[in-house]
């Protein structure tokens, strides 16, 4: 044997000594088999040029042989020996296989094998028949569309710039781990939120009725003390009666025995005197008859009588008290959304914050706390206006828009550097940096990430994207269904997040309120009530309350917005026509602050 052929032995001996090795490597280098265009599985896939260009790149990573009996068509090489054709297919591995080497890849015990022809294997894999053109079987996926797409789908114009996966089973996983993703980070911590929020909403709702239930007792003990009063009283006023009454018989009594003492010393005086001389009779005795038969006059003294009023039990509830319900509807998911009665709105008190000119936003810090602001600088005040810290931005431009986190932390927007900064521990730091936008209204939202208004550094467009507690993108609304921008060119807009994480953001540019979903589809835009508002909606701040009813300033008109969930008008609230309302916002008792555009000070109405 030559030396030649000593060499080819060794190399083939070398090259099949390890079948798992060798099994490993090709997996790795054709992992991807799937992906290849077979151009001897069936006639109609000759003629799909599209197909063929698409899986250029992935051909041409493995060798190129004519196919024996079509040399018009390159054959597919087994993925061991890369000499001969395929066929089989190994469906656990995804392993291409020549009838020579079916064998040698069997033997490998380190995982269970199944061999089928190579032109079932697609049938194996139980890839799904195409809807729209029978006996194809569907190899790819588009994922704009997130349907699968068999060649004549792939080469469609229906299909063309979308994203497709040449492997089916590898676009559906990543759909699978997106949706996993997207469930995990994004959709199940909103079921957690909110069933916290129902947990807590149980505790409040529970205290709510001890609460209640001691009231009712209070207040019916108060007047079962005040009927108790009554009936003291009464029982006085018999006593008091009774005595009078007794101290007249009495005094009577004491009179009438005079009279009849005296009757009896003149009853013995006569029966003397007729024991005496007819003559004595005669010259001494005087009648006194007359004086005795004039009765001594009584005096009668009616009787108290009690006359009692009848029980009227609708009289007792409405003099008692009485419960009342607010009205409930429910949403489309069937969760009951409590409907605040009307309110007269009533200032509770004015805090003056010492500057006129208004200020540009606000945002209350806790129940007894505000963060105002005036150009560069940001300054917490109690609610009697009394300054209990301040502080200037990191860049020393003027402040955009104010929020506070669920942990209390302050974040305020700088337009002017581009940054969205946040105070933690006395110390402001950049959380987020923008490219080629800048920055306008910020909000903090349930899940204590952020909303943000933005527009372009050439003031052409306008979004709002929404962060995470990270500060990662998780949502962008720039566009309708239609591609037609959201919201106006203008930087004057607020933002707030509604209880059911709609994003409402008051677009001064547009005139008009504009309201999307979580997922950032438009659901209405509100330009104002034309049976109450005669002026155009001009709306500066905007917030959201409990009952999630949305509240927006409409400065040229002097007076509040206030709107339900799906945008319907409810009410407005007029406010002193001196002065326009700005900035806006809500505290957790529902109370409303409003910052004066021209006075700078901030009034707290109770409207619920």
């Amino acid at each position: 044997m030559s030396d030649s052929e000593n060499s080819d032995s060794d190399t083939a001996k070398e090259q099949y000594s390890d079948d798992e090795e060798v099994e490993e490597e090709v997996k790795e280098l054709y992992i991807d088999e799937d992906e290849f265009w077979d151009a001897s599985e069936t006639d109609d896939e000759i003629d799909e040029p599209s197909s063929d260009i698409n899986n250029k790149d992935s051909a041409s990573t493995k060798p190129k042989v004519l196919h024996p009996t079509r040399s018009a068509q390159y054959a597919i090489l087994c993925n061991l020996c890369s000499r001969s054709s395929v066929t089989s297919y190994c469906i656990p591995c995804r392993v291409s296989l020549c009838s020579n080497c079916v064998d040698k890849h069997t033997c490998s015990l380190s995982k269970p094998h199944k061999v089928v022809p190579y032109q079932e294997k697609h049938a194996a894999t139980k890839y799904p028949e195409c809807k729209e053109h029978a006996k194809n079987y569907c190899q790819f996926y588009c994922e704009d569309c997130d349907i699968s797409l068999c060649h004549t789908c792939f080469s469609s114009a229906k299909h063309r710039r979308h994203k497709i996966s040449d492997d089916l089973k590898k676009g559906k996983r990543e759909k699978v781990k997106k949706d996993l993703k997207e469930l995990k980070e994004n959709i199940f911590p909103l079921y957690q939120n909110i069933a916290l929020d129902l947990q807590r909403e149980k505790t409040a709702v529970e205290k709510h009725y001890k609460r209640l239930d001691a009231a009712v007792s209070k207040h019916g003990d108060n007047l079962l003390k005040k009927m108790k009063a009554v009936v003291e009283k009464g029982k006085s006023c018999i006593m008091e009666g009774k005595s009078k009454h007794i101290s007249t018989l009495e005094k009577q009594e004491i009179s009438i025995a005079k009279k009849m003492s005296k009757l009896d010393r003149h009853i013995l005086k006569l029966k003397q005197l007729l024991d005496t001389s007819d003559e004595f009779i005669a010259s001494e005795y005087e009648s006194k008859n007359s004086k005795f038969n004039r009765m001594p006059s009584r005096k009668i003294i009616p009787l108290l009588k009690f006359v009692p009023n009848r029980i009227d039990e609708n009289n007792l509830h409405q003099n008692f008290g009485f419960l009342t319900f607010s009205a409930v509807t429910q949403d489309k998911d069937g969760f009951i959304m409590t409907k605040p009665s009307a309110h007269k709105p009533e200032i509770i008190n004015t805090i003056t914050t010492g500057k006129k000119g208004g200020t540009s936003s606000i945002e209350w810090c806790s129940n007894s706390e505000v963060w105002t602001i005036w150009g560069k600088v940001m300054k917490l005040r109690n609610l009697n206006g009394e300054l209990l810290k301040q502080i200037e931005t990191k860049s020393g431009y003027n402040v955009g828009k104010i929020t506070t986190t669920k942990k209390g932390y302050l974040v305020y927007s700088d337009p002017d550097s581009k940054t969205i900064n946040r105070m933690k521990k006395k110390t402001i730091k950049e959380v987020i940096t923008l490219h080629g936008w800048t920055p306008c209204g910020v909000c903090s939202t349930s899940l204590d990430g952020l909303l943000v208004t933005m527009i372009s550094n050439d003031k052409k467009q306008s979004k709002v994207i929404r962060y995470t507690d990270s500060f990662g993108e998780s949502l962008t609304a720039q566009f309708d269904n239609k591609g037609v921008p959201l919201y106006s060119k203008s930087s004057k807009k607020f933002v707030s997040e509604n209880k059911n994480l709609d994003i409402c953001v008051a677009d001064r540019g547009s005139l008009a309120v504009v309201v999307v979903n979580q997922t950032g589809s438009l659901r209405f835009r509100y330009t104002g009530s034309p049976s109450t508002i005669k002026t155009s909606l001009k709306p500066d701040g905007i917030a959201t309350d409990s009952h999630s009813q949305i509240l927006t300033a409409d400065s040229h008109n002097k007076r509040i917005h206030i709107l339900d969930l799906d945008g319907h008008f409810l009410r407005y609230i007029a406010v002193d026509k001196s002065d326009c309302p700005f900035s806006l916002c809500v505290d957790t008792k529902n109370t409303l602050f409003v910052a004066g555009k021209k006075s700078g000070k901030i009034k707290m109405i109770t409207y619920t």
